[in-house]
């Protein structure tokens, strides 16, 4: 068939030009005719807009880490994440004089707390009075 053949129509829900087949029909009636101005487009655009602004202020907060590590290899300590969902801090080891180095950027603990873990081997943790 005519494999080199397509189509351009503007698609109302992408907001922009889409290829397609040549065998596609419009929604209009007649071939070539037009449903109005750029209110389409306009709706997109302002739907993305929203959409965006709210990813801005409600994921924002949410992704923020509350606890930030910084410093050379051997004085960062790791943070993780445990199931319930508190921040773990494994702090680095100490040296020969005992005294352990652990650099943070941030270290904003929320209400629900953090587990701070000095202990070289696996063991359980408890969060509490």
């Amino acid at each position: 068939m005519n494999k080199h053949c397509y189509r351009l129509i503007f698609s109302r829900t992408h907001g922009e030009l889409r290829v397609v087949s040549e065998l596609a029909r419009s929604c209009s009636t007649e071939p070539g005719q037009s449903r109005g101005g750029h209110a389409p487009r306009l709706w997109v655009t302002v739907r993305r807009a929203v959409w965006l602004l709210g990813l801005a202020l409600f994921a924002g907060p949410a992704l923020a880490g509350g606890i930030v590590a910084d410093g050379p290899a051997g004085q960062r300590p790791e943070v993780i994440a445990t199931q319930n969902g508190l921040p773990q801090i494994n702090i680095t080891a100490p040296n020969q004089a005992g005294v352990s180095h652990n650099k943070y950027k941030q270290f904003d603990v929320d209400r629900q707390g953090a587990i701070l873990n000095n202990s070289a081997t696996m063991t359980s943790t408890q969060l509490g009075a």
